[in-house]
């Protein structure tokens, strides 16, 4: 059990543990009592201190695999399903996941009203959660129901290995999915699947894909269709995503039954490695009118962007389309409905063909073909030297404003060609060692570096940390980009207990960029707090975090519990406690006149205990409550 999880089966928190005595009678004079008793853990004083709101204002509710689905779905009594913490939810309330493998599908998750107030289910920060579908479901994930809208699904990972038709398939609108690896796309082959309900693209419209990872690794073809993401509806945004290692298509924008996919925007995405059949593009715009596709990578596909004869106003804007097998950019000879096709501003190089527009009228306007000096593009990194010929070698584009990083456009005369502008003067080593007065004076490719364009980032963490000793826990190093260019970071921890270690997710990343660290302590671990540095070095460049990882002992388990006391002539109480559900009840405790708490200390993390209370006075008892059993927990 990890230690995220030690507080996971108290199972009669608030709502539950309300327990009701009996109004008793005592031979002497008749009183009436009533015991009513509430157990939690002690943490559960500091929680209710700070609050347990969303950011949109809503209550908060957790899901762990220890869980119960009959618990209330708080911090220390988490519900045990994603299904049953989802449909807890009201608009503005959030669900957090805690670390697991849930084998569920959800189709019910219920909406919110506005982006102000929407319904939320996310990993818990620094847990790991990954969802997949019971075998022979249709999806892992739909959203169907006419008031699913305004729903954020944040961090978690999307298994399609035994979803038949799609991993998620959205027929309504407004739904954000982010910071999310979608993987092994469903039999299908299809990731996601955003379905029109009319031929406006208004239904179904307005969803966003932010930050995903989505990509294919099974080792067999599906069946019959491949596309990572399918888009037949209107506005929609695919942003900052990996779309990659797919059979077949990586995005294609196309309705089955209207031509309704109407002013979706695709920017500052990494498309490669798509069409592992022999036979797939990166991006397909089958129809549609009015896309704009901008500050997109894409390379090593079998194919790069097509723009089909059914689209019309489609604009490609300062993407790097490079090494893809059959084209770069190919234009479909344009019907009645096709026509105003616009590829501006881009580098198209090493591709089968950089770029194939047979008798089209599109406007094919500062687009580079020939070598644009990448820095290290077998490393896939494709930001420009100084020496490249792309530099200030585009025209303004309203719609794009900044570059794939965030730098603002231009940074010179003009805009830059393709998906990077040059920021400050990169020139490799061996570049410098040959420069001379002459091209060191030449203003046209090379640009001065302020401080602004130094490399800076920041490192965060989730905040301290508890661990019985002999146990793991984890926390999330958040690594954010201050300023361009930037750099890899590579991370190192220091000030473990003696004995322990401790290992990232991700031993280095390139900002904005998160990597989760795990701490393993030996049963020998010094009980006490230990201040846990994580280190971030980068170019020169070093950031620091900290939090405190307090261990105890498997026996420094706690559990609270607090009943109101509405009798004016007892003496006191007995509590009662018995190990799990099986065992015999010993009295533990005497608590005086009027008290309505008791702190259990010294039990067994992770083991369950139940208590009893029952008033008395000298002349006797009163009915024990019934039973409450929860989990003992740190303190």
């Amino acid at each position: 059990m990890g230690v995220g999880e030690i507080f996971t089966e108290l199972s009669l928190l608030f709502y539950r543990l309300f327990l009701i005595g009996s109004r008793l009678r005592f031979p002497a004079k008749p009183i009436a009592i009533k015991a009513i008793i509430l157990f939690f853990a002690p943490v559960l004083l500091t929680i209710i201190a700070s609050g347990t709101r969303s950011w949109a204002g809503g209550e908060v509710y957790y899901v762990a695999s220890s869980g119960r689905d009959s618990n209330p779905g708080t911090d220390i009594a988490p519900f045990r399903t994603i299904e049953k913490g989802a449909a807890a939810l009201k608009p503005g309330d959030t669900l957090y996941v805690r670390a697991g493998t849930y084998i569920e599908a959800l189709h019910g998750i219920p909406g919110g009203t506005s982006w102000n107030n929407p319904v939320t289910v996310a990993a818990a920060p620094g847990h790991s959660v990954t969802l997949r579908a019971p075998v022979g479901s249709a999806q892992v994930i739909s959203f169907a129901g006419p008031t699913q809208r305004y729903i954020i699904i944040d961090g978690l990972v999307i298994d399609g290995s035994d979803a038949q038709e799609q991993v998620v398939r959205i027929e309504q609108d407004h739904i954000r999915m982010q910071n999310s690896e979608i993987r092994n796309l469903s039999r299908r082959g299809v990731g996601i699947r955003v379905v029109a309900g009319d031929s406006t693209g208004a239904m179904g419209c307005c969803n966003e894909f932010i930050n995903l990872n989505l990509h294919d690794d099974r080792a067999d073809p599906p069946t019959t269709e491949t596309a990572g993401l399918l888009i037949g509806s209107a506005h929609n945004l695919v942003d900052r995503s990996e779309i990659h290692s797919t059979w077949g298509d990586g995005i294609v924008l196309l309705s089955e039954n209207f031509s309704s996919a109407h002013n979706n925007i695709i920017r500052n995405n990494r498309i490669f490695d798509n069409g592992k059949s022999g036979s797939g593009e990166a991006l397909a715009i089958a129809q549609g009118i009015g896309n704009l596709v901008y500050n997109n990578i894409v390379f090593g596909n079998s194919a790069g962007i097509s723009v089909a004869h059914q689209a019309s106003g489609t604009k490609v804007y300062n993407n790097t389309v490079y090494g893809n097998s059959t084209f770069g950019v190919y234009i479909e000879p344009a019907n009645s409905d096709g026509f105003g096709t616009a590829v501006i501003n881009n580098i198209l190089y090493q591709n089968g063909t950089n770029i194939e527009e047979p008798k089209t009228a599109a406007l094919l306007l500062n687009n580079l073909e020939t070598d644009p000096s990448f820095v290290d593009p077998a490393n896939e990194d494709f930001r420009l030297q100084a020496t490249s010929a792309a530099i200030d070698a585009g025209v303004a584009l309203a719609e794009v404003q900044d570059d794939r990083g965030g730098v603002p456009r231009p940074q010179g005369a003009t805009y830059d060609v393709g998906a990077y502008e040059l920021v400050g003067s990169f020139i490799p080593s061996a570049e410098l060692q040959k420069s001379t007065a002459a091209n060191s004076a030449s203003t046209a490719t090379t640009r001065a570096t302020s401080a602004t364009d130094t490399f800076d980032f920041s490192l965060t963490n989730n905040g301290d940390r508890s661990v019985v000793r002999g146990q793991s826990a984890t926390n999330e190093i958040t690594a954010t980009l201050n300023s361009e260019p930037s750099q890899a970071v590579s991370f190192s921890v220091s000030g473990l207990p003696k004995g322990a270690t401790a290992s990232f997710s991700a031993t280095h990343c390139e900002p904005f960029c998160s990597t989760q660290l795990t701490i393993t302590t030996p049963a020998s671990a010094r009980k006490g707090k230990h201040r846990v540095t994580v280190t971030g070095s980068a170019a020169g460049t070093v950031r620091t975090t900290r939090f405190i990882l307090a261990v105890y002992t498997a026996t420094d388990g706690v559990l609270a519990l607090g009943w109101l006391d509405n009798s004016s002539n007892e003496a006191g109480f007995h509590i009662e406690r018995k190990n799990g559900t099986d065992g015999i009840f010993v009295r533990i405790r005497k608590a005086g006149r009027n008290r309505t708490s008791y702190s259990d200390k010294k039990l067994t993390v992770g083991a369950e205990y139940c208590y009893r209370v029952r008033a008395y006075n000298r002349r006797g008892t009163s009915p024990y409550s019934n039973e409450a059993c929860g989990t003992a927990g740190l303190p």
